[in-house]
């Protein structure tokens, strides 16, 4: 038996549900690959009974739905010379000092399931994903300067650290999703399927997930995001940029301390960067947008 001390070293209080549900989807393969292993050790590992079946509601796709098809059609080539028109919707203001912060707020208010913003809010939760890898702040930090927000307020402060984990963990699936079946996917997801179908309920590895793509593969949805490949990467561009600059203008509250400094610009760099403003470090371009 393991002991106290075995566990610790674990150190799985500081894992997100995705990182951990990584894990125990890579036993679960090694135990269902590895017949030795399997006689070898004294668990049963195999997905929750409620979530086993829930997945297959992805067969149920077979491309976006009307609206949404209607809204690319109109849109796409106006989002595509000016990106800004994609982000221009209806809501309140965000003034952060850090493009973190000023992303979060964005994705905090983007709930509704009309056509226009479902697309804007997978794109955002991307966009918080990337940034919150790039800059290394923990969703504990996040939700410490957004929780007297407007759109927050509902939230405990734990509530509030959850939301940021599953809004993030979204971001990386909906990364997942793109790699897997190309850019401009989550432009053609479409309405008529539940949002935590893409967000939750099809692991990020495994046997589930391979039919799952198996099955949008079939059905052409790549075929289906091409047209939307260049539009999406214009639109990312674009809300990273929008939120480093929204940030370096804002006077408003104080700047962030050091520990917000991406891992590619020097402590020393960004000590006095964050002195005025903690992101004029990567004003000048040191982010790469490529990596999407």
């Amino acid at each position: 038996m393991a002991s106290d001390g075995d566990v610790q070293s674990l150190r799985l209080d500081q894992y997100q549900p995705g990182k951990i549900n990584q894990i125990l989807e890579e036993i679960h393969r090694r135990v269902a690959t590895d017949k030795v292993l399997k006689k070898s050790i004294n668990f049963t590992v195999k997905p929750k009974t409620s979530d086993s079946t829930e997945w297959q509601k992805v067969y149920e796709y077979r491309g976006p739905d009307p609206d949404t098809v209607g809204l690319l059609q109109r849109h796409s080539r106006i989002w595509q010379q000016d990106p800004g028109q994609f982000v221009a919707v209806s809501t309140q203001a965000v003034h952060y000092p850090h493009p973190v912060l000023y992303v979060a707020g964005k994705c905090m208010q983007l709930d509704s399931n009309e056509a226009w913003m479902a697309i804007l809010r997978r794109r955002c939760c991307r966009v918080l994903s990337y940034l919150q890898k790039t800059y290394k702040m923990p969703p504990e930090q996040i939700a410490e300067h957004l929780h007297a927000s407007p759109w927050a307020v509902s939230y405990s402060r734990d509530e509030l650290v959850e939301k940021m984990k599953q809004l993030t963990d979204a971001g990386s699936r909906y990364e997942l999703w793109e790699q897997d079946l190309g850019g401009g996917t989550v432009f053609v997801l479409g309405r008529q399927l539940p949002r935590e179908l893409w967000e939750r309920r099809i692991p990020k590895s495994g046997e589930i997930r391979r039919k799952a793509i198996c099955h949008l593969q079939e059905v052409g949805i790549a075929q289906l995001a091409a047209p939307y490949q260049s539009v999406s990467q214009a639109v990312i561009n674009f809300m990273i940029t929008e939120a480093e600059n929204v940030a370096i203008n804002t006077t408003s509250i104080r700047p962030l301390d050091a520990s917000m400094a991406p891992m590619h610009v020097g402590t020393e760099l960004w000590r006095e960067a964050v002195s005025v403003y903690p992101c004029n470090s990567t004003a000048s371009g040191s982010l790469s947008f490529a990596a999407f």
